[in-house]
């Protein structure tokens, strides 16, 4: 009864924030600011993650943070690869100044 309860806390919290996003992205702007949000996220997570494991110098699994979707280390290397579209998309949308 506990595994259903944890597992149905999880399937709450993300369909709440799918709802709250279908609400709050109307323009191309606060959808390109919600991408931004997210690739920025994960890119940091990506840098912390690279230094860790340099730091260590490899002898030391790289996990995601803790009590979070992403704590194994192969759910967050599945969301480092799923997130690399989102970089590509906002490298070829920015714009040049100059």
């Amino acid at each position: 009864m506990a595994d259903a309860a944890y597992e149905m806390s999880h399937i709450s919290k993300i369909l709440l924030m799918t709802f709250v996003m279908i609400v709050l992205i109307t323009t191309r702007e606060r959808l390109r600011g919600v991408v931004l949000v997210t690739a920025g996220s994960f890119g940091l997570l990506a840098i912390k993650s690279t230094l860790f494991g340099l730091r260590t110098q490899g002898e030391s699994r790289v996990w995601g943070p803790p009590d979070s979707f992403l704590s194994d280390n192969n759910a967050f290397g599945l969301a480092l690869n799923m997130s690399l579209p989102l970089l590509f998309f906002l490298a070829r949308e920015e714009k040049i100044v100059g």
